[in-house]
């Protein structure tokens, strides 16, 4: 299943209860026709087994933000969410 990282656009509320904004990076999946199928239930933090492989991993970050933002509030029910492992 294909994936990449995209920027999650999270509605919170802060400590005051009001309504808030947030954004975080997760992985997303793709069915084989390019639709969300799912992504991870939480967001993503830059990982690598080498300092190479760290680079990567942030390049690939960063080029998420070049991506346009997935409103949660919007998409949640379109998809199961996969928690990764």
């Amino acid at each position: 299943m294909p994936w990449n990282h995209r920027v999650i656009r999270h509605q919170t509320r802060n400590l005051f209860g009001d309504p808030d904004v947030g954004f975080a990076i997760h992985e997303v999946y793709y069915d084989n026709d390019g639709n969300i199928k799912s992504m991870t239930s939480d967001s993503v933090k830059p990982w690598g087994d080498t300092k190479d492989e760290l680079r990567l991993e942030l390049l690939r970050m960063l080029d998420a933000l070049n991506k346009p933002d997935i409103d949660l509030a919007e998409r949640e029910d379109d998809w199961e969410f996969a928690v990764k492992a």
